[in-house]
């Protein structure tokens, strides 16, 4: 059996998604505002400045973070408090050396971490280089531990 679809059905199917897509382009900016505000408090609340640092499972802290951080840091400029909110599987942990570096040399007193789920590997090397960690019942550091990349098969591994 072969169903035809009629122009207006069409239009319709159209108006459906392009209403769907627009709710999901709002309701993004209404998370934004929402996550600006809640960093607005943070920083109020704890009197510093707050950088976010969330990385994606697949894609860990890496030489492309030390560009990020400083960028961030550039925008905050010398201030006496920083707090790092951190949430990252690990990475490479001469990165994570060099984010603390770039910290302290923007923060003239206090750098916490702040971790509200999980900073494994080398963001745990970034939250034993600040001053003081702040983490919840739900949140965990991890193991520091050295691995290789290899390929193997066409897949890319850690061992």
């Amino acid at each position: 059996m072969t169903v035809e679809i009629k122009g207006q059905e069409i239009q319709n199917r159209y108006d459906k998604i392009l209403a769907e897509v627009q709710r999901e382009v709002q309701d993004a900016h209404t998370q934004t505002n929402r996550r600006q505000n809640l960093i607005r408090q943070i920083e109020k609340s704890f009197g510093s400045k707050l950088l976010v640092y969330v990385a994606k499972i697949n894609y860990p802290i890496d030489y492309n973070d030390i560009h990020l951080v400083g960028s961030m840091l550039e925008s905050v400029g010398e201030t006496e408090n920083i707090d790092l909110l951190i949430q990252s599987g690990g990475g490479v942990g001469t990165v994570a050396e060099k984010i603390v570096e770039m910290v302290r040399a923007y923060c003239k007193k206090r750098f916490r971490v702040i971790v509200p789920n999980l900073a494994k590997s080398a963001a745990t090397i970034v939250a034993l280089g600040s001053d003081k960690i702040i983490m919840g019942v739900t949140s965990e550091l991890g193991p520091i531990d050295a691995q290789v990349q290899i390929i193997q098969g066409g897949v890319q591994q850690f061992i």
